[in-house]
């Protein structure tokens, strides 16, 4: 298997699957309880609670998108406020 590293010094610079996404990093303000929930689900799936947090984004985000817009309530927030 030829590795990323070759492939871009080959001058062969091929976009797959295995190249690493870049991070960044976020300020997040959560309730305190939220966070203890957070944590605790992570534990539970042996995940760290920054991958469990960007697992159920990531699911959310996947599952908005295949719903249609009119499933969709207008100007409501995910605690049902305008």
């Amino acid at each position: 298997m030829v590795s990323y590293l070759s492939r871009v010094v080959f001058g062969t610079r091929v976009h797959s699957k295995q190249m690493p996404e870049r991070k960044v990093a976020l300020l997040l303000r959560i309730h305190q309880g939220l966070k203890d929930r957070l944590a605790d689900l992570a534990k539970r799936e042996r995940r760290s609670l920054n991958q469990q947090i960007e697992f159920l984004l990531d699911q959310s985000l996947s599952d908005a998108v295949k719903k249609p817009q009119s499933d969709q309530p207008a100007g409501k927030n995910i605690h049902g406020k305008s």
